[in-house]
């Protein structure tokens, strides 16, 4: 399995019923449009990580005592899932992609070229620092969202084993 790690939401926004197992469901709207969103992406592995942790499904919400259980247990959901799901919303989809597309390319550069050369480092530093650039636009995004105001994301993230 896979687990999210993604922040509620509002619970003044609308919210939605979704279908699980052979009953339905109320989710916040964040967790709503993530399931929308995973639906029409195509898995990495096929048949390898059908199933999804997530804590808003997983956990009866009306069970106290449930809750505090399943609570103590957050740190083994999270290192034994196959990979880590961190959901930032749909806000800043397209600066979040430009990031994500840059980021395997610089990364790949690194290792197979044994020396950038010093203008074009310069050059991507530069852009990288200049306020109206769209890729420091879009860090900015990525550090400003609410998503890292979340004190359990530490816990989320670092007892992660697989990939986030």
């Amino acid at each position: 399995y896979n687990a999210l790690s993604y922040e509620w939401g509002d619970p003044d926004q609308p919210s939605h019923w979704i279908r699980v197992n052979d009953g339905y469901l109320k989710v916040r709207e964040n967790l709503f449009r993530f399931l929308h969103t995973a639906r029409g992406k195509p898995r990495a592995q096929p048949g390898l990580n059908e199933y999804i942790w997530i804590d808003a499904v997983c956990i009866n919400q009306d069970d106290d005592q449930e809750k505090g259980h399943q609570v103590q247990d957050m740190q083994s959901v999270y290192s034994y899932a196959h990979a880590v799901y961190v959901w930032l919303g749909t806000e800043s989809n397209a600066n979040i992609d430009s990031v994500a597309d840059k980021i395997p390319v610089w990364h790949r550069a690194e290792q197979n070229v044994r020396w950038i050369p010093h203008d074009v480092r310069q050059t991507f530093y530069r852009q990288l620092l200049d306020p109206t650039c769209q890729t420091h636009l879009a860090i900015e995004d990525i550090c400003n969202n609410s998503y890292w105001d979340r004190m359990w994301i530490i816990q989320e993230i670092l007892s992660a084993r697989g990939e986030i």
